[in-house]
């Protein structure tokens, strides 16, 4: 017996055994048609006179068709007020919310307590769960975040992430595909202290950032307003627009005197020039939006600032 050819011979039968098998490659999970996917950011808080809710407005169906649609829903029963956005499977969403909104008519006009409400949203979150994943259960999370005015005008912030526990929230919640870059800037800027009007221009900040940078995010800035007397009031959609447009020229403007700053080789005459230029531009943009509104939104802002908040 050759020694050599004996000692090569299980290489070679190695070459002769058939392939290895491949393990598959996981499937892409399929849209089901008419299904739509909320690829949002949505983001509530609380501030000094109210609570604010926010949300893109663009919807994204079967996979393919982007569609505007409303990402903030509301509903009032006697004394209750009740306001949702969320993200996941969006008419998952708008169904949780009709059959809150369904029970609480069902009660009549009774006395709910905060407790008794989170108590509603659980029961009806959890009945959802079980019949959504019982029919789907290749994406059968969402998210709800809710403002709620009881009948004895305490305002609350609620959330549900991915579940039927609700939770009361004392400051700034997110969800959705911008979520990260929502949390960043919310630490950045938010203060639980801070004015309603204050909270409105965080909101279109936050929503025009995450509009540019995040995919999925995109169409119009809702941002809703729920104050203590239960009143709910959608900002004024030119407004908003306003505002997104004036923080981007804003971003413009800082841009050569931010990296000014901590050079301390730049000569201080040339820092100072490029500082007056900088409040220059800074003014005059102010005095645009001024002149495009008049001051009446904001105004009716300033009205509410005195207003208690629980």
């Amino acid at each position: 017996m050759n020694t050599i050819a004996h000692i090569t011979s299980p290489w070679v039968d190695r070459k002769r055994q058939p392939p290895y098998p491949q393990r598959p490659l996981p499937r892409k999970p399929k849209v089901k048609p008419g299904r739509d996917k909320a690829l949002t950011l949505a983001a509530g808080f609380r501030c000094r006179g109210g609570i604010i809710l926010c949300a893109d407005s663009e919807i994204t169906r079967s996979g393919i068709l982007k569609v505007p649609g409303n990402k903030i829903l509301t509903a009032k029963h006697g004394g209750v007020s009740l306001a949702v956005t969320g993200a996941g499977d969006w008419s998952t969403v708008q169904m949780t919310f009709q059959k809150i909104a369904d029970k609480f008519d069902q009660l009549g006009d009774p006395d709910l307590t905060l407790p008794a409400i989170q108590q509603i949203i659980e029961q009806t979150i959890l009945g959802v769960y079980d019949t959504f994943v019982s029919v789907d259960r290749e994406n059968p999370a969402f998210t709800i975040i809710a403002a709620t005015r009881t009948t004895d005008e305490e305002l609350n912030l609620l959330f549900s992430h991915q579940s039927p526990t609700v939770v009361r929230c004392d400051g700034f919640d997110c969800t959705g595909a911008g979520e990260i870059l929502a949390s960043y800037l919310a630490d950045i800027f938010y203060e639980p202290d801070s004015s309603i009007n204050r909270g409105v221009f965080l909101a279109a900040y936050v929503l025009r950032l995450a509009k540019t940078y995040v995919s999925g995010v995109g169409g119009r800035s809702d941002i809703l307003l729920m104050t203590p007397d239960g009143e709910m009031r959608f900002q004024r959609r030119d407004f908003v627009k306003d505002l997104e447009g004036t923080f981007e020229r804003f971003d413009a403007i800082l841009n050569p005197i931010l990296f000014s700053l901590p050079d301390i080789h730049l000569p201080e005459d040339q820092f100072d020039e490029k500082l007056a230029d900088f409040n220059t531009k800074i003014r005059g943009l102010r005095q645009q939006l001024k002149e495009g509104h008049k001051l009446d939104f904001l105004s009716e802002l300033d009205d509410l600032l005195d207003s208690p908040f629980s």
